[in-house]
């Protein structure tokens, strides 16, 4: 019996670890039972004839493992199935299986037939890269006839991202893998939009490429951003945004309509299942950062753990002025002592904090944030001192602008400012927002590739300005999204020549 676990152990760790198990979990969404899951099957396994139980294995893995082409891989996948067939037949002869007398290997038996059959017909997927992967399990979710289409798409094409799958998870707050979004892209057993993300690895690039579509909450109606929201969450955006102001900004004067940015996040919550959400980003001096820690508590518990938290300094003199909002003058020194006060709220039982410009006295906020330890921190920056604040709390680092070549430069200071305090600066993903008209798709696919090439992996299209209307123009690019994810192979392929 203890050669039996011992021997079922090691076949079921084995089977847990593989990837077609892995991409099964992802639509699962339960860790422990597709472990448990690999286990009993190994333990099953082991019970039964070595020979035949190899061949349900090599069965197994002939479908994991193809990457023919496409005429070849549906013939070597009918043939992974047949294998499995063949084996599963041939282990329920097999005289181990007839002699199986407990409850326990019987059972052990009947997982292990279900799921090597379960996982050989999740597999298809498996000998996909990992970034079509990812939105195969969105059109899992999304059911109906967007999952079919997927699904042909992806297995029709698979080589069209030639992504790598990379080194595992090691933390939370690294930026190269599938792991529970409390930084970056959903896990499989994380709540809420979980997302199945690997590493692009190339020469410019660290971190998957990601884009999202940002209606600022000015000059707009609420029908106009709940069809862009929608849009977003349907047609498989990263991210939707919205701003931070109280008074409008820009060309035309601060009286036009505006709606209030938090407000409008819990709105996205509620109007979205799947994409995440954020605003870009929050001013610092308009709220007390213990208010701000608890909208964004609620915002990431509305969404099941869908919010990134974008924050500044802030900067529209003008609303200050009008609203008698203090600390314009001490902005960066009062971004400093926020950052530490919000991290401390969501992570600690009571916070303390005497500062220059904020204090807590045994402060308690709960509950706590859904992504742990809390959600990831997008923070604006450009100079100097900003940078400083970058490299020190960020998980991710928004550019200011929409200029590839001045954010190079920003990207050579922050580069600086992390090397001062010890940090690797590729652990912060790089993001920019840009403006595109809605006319021109080669202009469109030059800008992004363009910010590719400078390492802006999280980029945001802003949905302002001349040309089409914001909801049309979200419409287009849902349309060309499949092009600009495209986009990075081509960038990724031109840098491994």
């Amino acid at each position: 019996m203890a050669s039996l676990l011992i021997r079922g152990f090691a076949l079921g760790f084995a089977i847990a670890a593989s990837p077609g198990p892995i991409f099964f979990l992802c639509l699962r969404r339960s860790l422990l039972r597709g472990w448990l899951t690999g286990l009993v099957s190994g333990l099953g396994v082991a019970t039964a004839d070595a020979f035949y139980a190899a061949v349900a294995v090599f069965g197994v893995a002939a479908v994991v493992t193809t990457t023919l082409a496409p005429v070849a891989r549906w013939l070597a996948l009918a043939g992974g199935l047949a294998l499995v067939f063949i084996g599963i037949r041939a282990v329920v002869s097999s005289p181990a299986t007839r002699e199986a007398t407990t409850s326990t290997t019987r059972t052990g038996l009947a997982w292990a037939y279900t799921s090597i059959l379960g996982l050989t017909i999740t597999n298809p997927a498996t000998i996909i890269s990992f970034a079509r992967a990812e939105r195969l399990v969105d059109a899992a979710r999304a059911g109906g006839r967007r999952r079919g289409a997927w699904f042909r798409q992806l297995v029709a094409d698979p080589r069209r991202d030639h992504c790598s799958a990379a080194r595992s998870c090691d933390s939370n707050r690294r930026p190269d893998h599938w792991h529970r979004q409390r930084s970056r892209d959903r896990c499989p057993g994380g709540r809420g939009g979980g997302r199945f993300v690997r590493q692009v690895t190339s020469d410019s690039m660290t971190h998957p490429l990601r884009f999202g579509l940002k209606l600022s909450g000015q000059d707009t109606t609420i029908d106009a951003l709940r069809a862009v929201w929608r849009i977003a969450d349907d047609a498989g955006f990263d991210h939707v945004w919205d701003f931070d102001h109280l008074a409008s900004i820009g060309e035309g004067g601060p009286d036009r309509p505006i709606y209030e940015g938090w407000t409008l996040q819990a709105a996205m919550a509620e109007a979205t299942k799947r994409v995440r959400i954020g605003c870009l980003v929050t001013g610092n001096t308009y709220r007390n950062p213990a208010l701000l820690a608890k909208e964004a508590v609620t915002v990431d518990h509305l969404s099941g753990g869908r919010l990134e938290f974008g924050i500044g300094a802030a900067w529209a003199e003008i609303e200050h002025q009008m609203y008698g909002f203090e600390g314009l003058d001490h902005r960066v020194g009062r971004l400093s002592e926020s950052l530490r006060i919000i991290k401390s709220l969501w992570t600690e039982e009571r916070t303390n904090f005497d500062g220059r410009y904020y204090q807590m006295k045994d402060a308690i906020a709960n509950p706590k944030p859904l992504q742990k330890p809390y959600p990831p921190i997008w923070i604006g920056a450009s100079g100097e001192t900003t940078m400083r604040l970058v490299a020190r709390y960020a998980d991710v680092w928004n550019a200011a602008g929409g200029d590839p070549q001045k954010t190079k430069e920003l990207i050579e200071k922050l580069d600086q400012a992390c090397a001062e305090i010890g940090r690797d600066a590729s652990e912060i993903r790089r993001s920019v927002q840009f403006d595109w008209d809605g006319k021109s798709r080669d202009e469109l696919m030059e800008q992004s590739g363009a910010f590719l090439e400078r390492g802006i992996t999280e980029q945001v299209i802003y949905l302002r300005g001349p040309g089409l209307e914001p909801v049309a123009r979200a419409e287009k690019l849902a349309a060309l999204l499949p092009d600009l994810r495209h986009n990075q192979s081509a960038e990724s392929s031109t840098h491994r020549r």
